[in-house]
């Protein structure tokens, strides 16, 4: 079960390495969107800690 989890995480990663590898930067680009408790936040802020 913990195998299972683990290459589905590093699947999600691979997929976002090889989509900015080809040009792609939406998914780590910043992208401003407004939080209703914060404020301006980072929509993509976790996609890039994973690369």
């Amino acid at each position: 079960m913990g195998i299972e989890r683990l290459r589905s995480k590093i699947e999600e990663q691979q997929t976002a390495y090889h989509a900015l590898k080809a040009g792609n930067d939406s998914t780590v680009r910043y992208k401003e969107f407004h939080n209703g408790e914060w404020g301006t936040d980072d929509e993509n802020y976790m996609n890039r800690l994973r690369l």
